[in-house]
């Protein structure tokens, strides 16, 4: 029985980050019972560091005091799970790139302002919500005014995506980037979901035809580097310059099983086209945005451009379909466009499938 002194000292709730952990566990034990030969990978949340992580930022938050002689924020009025209750007025913004004069307009103020942070804060917090993850607390994206998004990250960790926004403003500025308006697409019909299709085909052809300059290393053309999602986001640490030297460090990835193992994978691959195209490497539906209006369903809008740059061609097309799960049920994958479809370049989609699964 519990003792009296248990029950004047409860247990201490335990923390998100505890209650994540506790769930993949549960998930991990629940799919080793049905399968004990099941692919751990397939099972752990893809953004398994980051979701653990934006719970420990919560967490800290929650116990952290203001700091003395500072004035006491006031309550949130938004949930944990809302990036904005992080935002505090007291912060020091740092500005890494020049605001657009449209932004200046809607916070009243520009950068050197003494009132900035409280106005930026403000505008947030005024925001209408257009797109927030599954898992709450990582990135959400805000519409501020008729024209302007604001997109709030947990984690951001170098400028890729404005630097090919600004790129594409400049070189291509046909490709809607971005005036996110949401996106149905379980409520469109055959028809809308082909003009997407088209739609998005002819915008990534365009993309893609972006001429490769001459002297800049492959990756993000602020010379971020090169970017592999898979588990976890690895980055180049040197700058890469030939797409053999490309495939090369994609398969110095650390993985399971024995070089032999991993050199017949590599067998499999078609001799490599050089070709090096801009790309996106990360469509899904969340960043599509379209309009629907009289029966016509328009893009407005393409959004996270933080993975993108000059790569080898046929690099989207194994990377567009990596969140296929063998249930899947939504048939988005049905409408890829055919212009970085896994069918361009089908020996380097399996290739990558098979790799994929190794890599830790």
């Amino acid at each position: 029985m519990p003792s009296q002194t248990d029950a004047m000292n409860p247990p201490a709730e335990e923390s998100e980050a505890t209650k994540f952990n506790r769930m993949v566990m549960r998930k991990l034990q629940k799919a080793i019972a049905s399968d004990a030969e099941v692919d751990i990978t397939s099972v752990i949340p893809r953004l398994y560091s980051e979701q653990l992580a934006a719970r420990k930022v919560h967490a800290q938050n929650d116990d952290d005091p203001a700091p003395k002689g500072r004035e006491v924020e006031e309550p949130s009025q938004f949930s944990k799970g809302d990036l904005r209750s992080n935002l505090s007025r007291h912060a020091s913004p740092e500005v890494l790139f020049p605001l657009a004069e449209s932004v200046k307009t809607i916070l009243g103020c520009d950068e050197q302002s003494p009132s900035f942070a409280d106005n930026l804060v403000r505008m947030a917090r005024e925001a209408e919500t257009l797109w927030e993850p599954r898992w709450a607390g990582l990135k959400m994206v805000l519409r501020c005014g008729s024209n302007i998004a604001l997109k709030i990250m947990m984690i951001m960790d170098d400028t890729t995506e404005y630097t090919s926004l600004q790129y594409l403003r400049e070189k291509k500025p046909t490709v809607p980037v971005p005036e996110p308006l949401g996106l149905a697409w379980p409520r469109l019909d055959e028809v809308m979901k082909r003009s997407v299709q088209h739609q998005l085909d002819d915008m990534f052809t365009e993309l893609r035809a972006l001429p490769y300059p001459r002297g800049m290393p492959l990756g993000g053309v602020g010379g971020e580097g090169c970017k592999d999602l898979r588990r976890h986001v690895r980055r180049s640490e040197a700058p890469i310059w030939t797409v053999q030297q490309f495939d090369d460090w994609q398969f110095s990835n650390p993985h399971f099983g024995s070089q032999i193992y991993i050199n017949v994978i590599r067998r499999l691959s078609p001799p490599l086209s050089q070709n090096v195209v801009f790309s996106h490497n990360d469509l899904r539906t969340e960043n599509v945005m379209v309009s629907i209006e009289d029966g016509r369903c328009v893009i407005t809008g393409i959004v996270d451009w933080e993975y993108s740059g000059f790569y080898p061609e046929h690099y989207e097309c194994t990377k567009v379909m990596n969140s296929i799960q063998p249930n899947e049920d939504c048939d988005w994958f049905l409408f890829i466009p055919d212009c970085i479809s896994p069918i361009v370049h089908p020996q380097k989609w399996l290739q990558d499938a098979v790799w994929w699964k190794h890599v830790e």
